[in-house]
C-alpha cells in the first residue's frame, strides 16, 4: 500500500523530530514560520503526542533500540562520545518522529484506552532526562 504524502506530512514529521527543534528544522527544510500563536500551538501538540507515546512505552524501546543501533555504530565508527551522544539524541528523536508519523498518517494505532494508560515513574524519569539533556545541548550550541 503506498500512501501520498503531503507537504504537511513532510512539515509534521520535521516538527515531531523534537520538542525543542522541530519548528527550526521545519524552517531549515524550506518551510516558512507561522505566527507564535500557531508556534505555540504545534509545540504543545508535540509535547503531547510525546507524553501519549512515552507512557505507553515507546520512548523506552526507541532509547533501547537506539542503544542497540549504537553498539554497531562505536564498532563501524570512529566518533568522539560527544558525536556518539548526539548520534543517539539523533536516533531517539527520529525513531519518535517517525512513529509519530506513522500514526498521525494512521499506519500505526494508539490503544483505544489511551486515556487509561498512567506513566510509570521510570519513563517520566527518563523522558525529563533525555528532555533536560537536549536543552543543556541547544545552550552549549548557542
Amino acid at each position: 500500500m503506498t500512501t501520498f504524502m503531503t507537504p504537511v506530512d513532510k512539515r509534521n514529521f520535521y516538527l515531531a523530530l523534537s520538542i525543542l527543534e522541530g519548528q527550526k528544522l521545519a524552517s531549515t527544510a524550506g518551510f516558512s514560520v507561522p505566527s507564535g500563536d500557531v508556534q505555540e500551538s504545534e509545540i504543545m501538540d508535540i509535547i503531547r503526542k510525546w507524553l501519549v507515546l512515552t507512557a505507553v512505552g515507546v520512548f523506552d524501546n526507541v532509547k533501547e533500540c537506539s542503544d542497540w543501533m549504537m553498539e554497531i555504530v562505536k564498532v563501524h565508527q570512529d566518533l568522539t562520545e560527544e558525536e556518539l551522544d548526539r548520534t543517539k539524541d539523533v536516533l531517539v528523536s527520529f525513531g519518535m518522529g517517525l512513529i509519530s508519523h506513522l500514526i498521525d498518517g494512521d499506519i500505526l494505532c494508539l490503544p483505544e484506552q489511551i486515556d487509561e494508560i498512567e506513566m510509570s515513574k521510570e519513563s517520566a524519569a527518563q523522558f525529563i532526562s533525555f528532555m533536560t539533556t537536549t536543552m543543556e545541548e541547544l545552550e552549549e550550541d548557542e
